[in-house]
């Protein structure tokens, strides 16, 4: 599925509450029928009072709160009805309660899915998370994390509209086990523990193959901020779709969070399976600036990230480890990710990818602007492949601009793809470092003033034990004098072609010590390809570049 299809897709599926409401054909009823309500005063019997009418009735009801200058809860509101929901014309719900717990919750079961049901603002639902005391959080069980202002647990058809979370004790929203989930101009702010945000789905029934299983959720506008983890995330579903999220001032760095530093973005593997199939997750439009962690935290495949901005991505220097942290977009393992996402003003890298595992590989394809990551723009160690596209532009960048790394025997050594194109200027470092990959393809690169802080003598764009080296398209001007040369192929390389490079180098623009150098000379056939007639190369060595020209296309 391309990016535009999903996104496409994911439009079509939304629609406001008040739209599916309508077609449940729903009850009014006000709250106030079943006692009375004072402002700021405890309600929560009266709620009870009117929640058993509801069951008694089987559902079918809207619980209106009328505007009467605050509701106070003592206790949790749950609600375990089909096709009920909350609307509220008041502004404000304070849940008072010193004992873990949700404010509002729906819940169903792992047998008897909890169907339509939702909430209605606009209204501010005020947590208890500052008020408790003693908690421990723990991240590897799914029960603690039921304390959150808002919570969905097995439900298929989860939705809520402009409800405002803050203080929750875990995170601000939570949907855990459920279908259809869809948040419309919500918020979550100011979560203790966690997230503003979680779709979570690690549902026992659920197939990568069988739609019905997934769990095709939709957040729309969704906002967050003061989070100790992510923004927002999606842990394990299938098929979600995140239209113009905007997040900021996410993330910790106390060195001791159970959950980490956090981030902008979480967009995490099924638990209960492989993660390397298409996870459907498109994110449209993302607003992330000045978050701890990282933007975008990716360890599924089937990531697809559309226009929007990454800004001020902190590394957290109280975690021991920051091996992830402080990058704009971060791939674990068998992931992949789609992007033209514009990234600037990281502490770290760009996009960060890092295999796990032999199998467990990352894949990118980039095609948009960074400026100012304080390391690589893109740095990648044991990647299936790193596409960067023509259109890109990468500037102002402190370490080796584009650095693929595959010479651990463990993650992909000498397999691999690198397809190198695209704009960079004034970079500090040099343009690409590839290492260790089975082929590495360059062609419409350009760019003016790199190298400005090598203090040696480099290459601007280096290749290391590489399989095949194929460049036809380089120019480069205005380098720093430490650039001696524009491009290199190693000895450690066995086969090389280097053509079609220009600009301002110490020494030369081309240095090819490749075991095998093949010919550059091209004849251009009627109608066709350029294809190389001169090669001096063994017959395996032209099937392998025209494979890889055919790729690069």
């Amino acid at each position: 599925m391309d990016i535009q299809s999903a996104i496409e897709g994911a439009k079509a599926c939304i629609t406001t509450v008040q739209a599916a409401i309508d077609l449940l054909d729903l009850k009014p009823v006000p709250v106030q029928r079943f006692g009375t309500i004072a402002a700021l005063t405890d309600c929560i019997d009266v709620v009870d009072e009117a929640l058993a009418w509801i069951e008694e009735r089987g559902g079918g009801v809207i619980l209106e709160f009328p505007y009467i200058g605050g509701y106070e809860i003592s206790r949790e509101i749950i609600v375990t009805t089909p096709n009920t929901f909350l609307r509220f014309m008041d502004p404000v719900l304070n849940l008072t309660s010193t004992t873990a717990c949700a404010a509002v919750s729906f819940r169903g079961t792992i047998d008897n899915l909890l169907l339509n049901v939702g909430i209605i603002g606009p209204v501010e639902i005020n947590g208890n998370g500052s008020n408790v005391v003693g908690y421990v959080y723990d991240t590897g069980n799914p029960i603690s994390g039921d304390n959150p202002c808002l919570l969905f647990k097995w439900v298929d058809g989860a939705l809520a509209e402009r409800v405002i979370a803050r203080n929750g004790l875990t995170c601000g929203l939570r949907s855990f086990q459920c279908r259809d989930v869809r948040w419309i101009d919500c918020e979550g702010h100011d979560s203790v523990y966690d997230n503003g945000g979680s779709i979570e789905y690690n549902h026992p029934t659920f197939d990568p193959d069988i739609p019905s299983t997934w769990s095709s959720s939709q957040v729309v506008r969704f906002k967050a901020s003061g989070n100790r983890g992510f923004g927002i995330g999606s842990f394990g579903a299938k098929d979600v779709f995140f239209q113009h999220p905007k997040v900021w001032d996410n993330g910790n760095n106390d060195g001791t969070h159970p959950a980490g530093a956090g981030g902008g973005i979480a967009l995490e593997f099924h638990l209960g399976g492989a993660f390397d199939f298409d996870h459907r997750l498109v994110v449209l439009e993302p607003d992330i600036t000045n978050v701890w962690g990282a933007g975008i935290y990716v360890t599924c495949g089937g990531t697809r990230v559309q226009g929007g901005r990454i800004d001020g991505v902190k590394e957290p220097t109280e975690y021991p480890d920051g091996a992830e942290q402080g990058d704009g977009i971060v791939l674990f393992g068998q992931t992949s990710i789609d992007t033209n996402c514009t990234i600037t003003n990281c502490d770290r890298h760009g996009i960060f990818a890092l295999a796990t595992e032999e199998t467990g590989l990352p894949s990118i394809t980039y095609r948009g602007v960074m400026v100012g990551c304080g390391g690589s723009a893109i740095s990648a160690r044991g990647a299936s492949y790193v596409r960067v596209l023509p259109e890109t532009i990468i500037e102002s960048c402190g370490g080796v601009v584009i650095s693929v790394t595959n010479d651990n025997a463990d993650y992909n050594a000498g397999n691999g793809s690198v397809f190198l194109s695209g704009n960079f200027n004034n970079n500090e470092n040099r343009v690409s470092a590839v290492d260790g990959v089975a082929r590495c393809i360059v062609g419409k690169v350009q760019g003016s003033g790199n190298g400005t802080g090598l203090s040696t003598a480099s290459i601007a764009m280096d290749h290391q034990n590489v399989a095949l080296v194929d460049v036809d398209g380089v120019i480069l001007t205005e380098n720093d004098s430490n650039v001696y040369f524009g491009v290199r192929a190693t000895s450690t390389c066995d086969e090389a072609r280097i053509k079609n490079v220009s600009g301002t180098f110490t020494a030369a623009a081309i240095s090819n010590a490749a075991s095998t150098v093949i010919a550059t000379t091209l004849t251009a056939p009627t109608g066709g390809n350029f294809v190389d007639v001169e090669a001096r190369a063994s017959l395996g060595a032209i099937r392998n570049l025209l494979i890889a020209m055919g790729e690069a296309k």
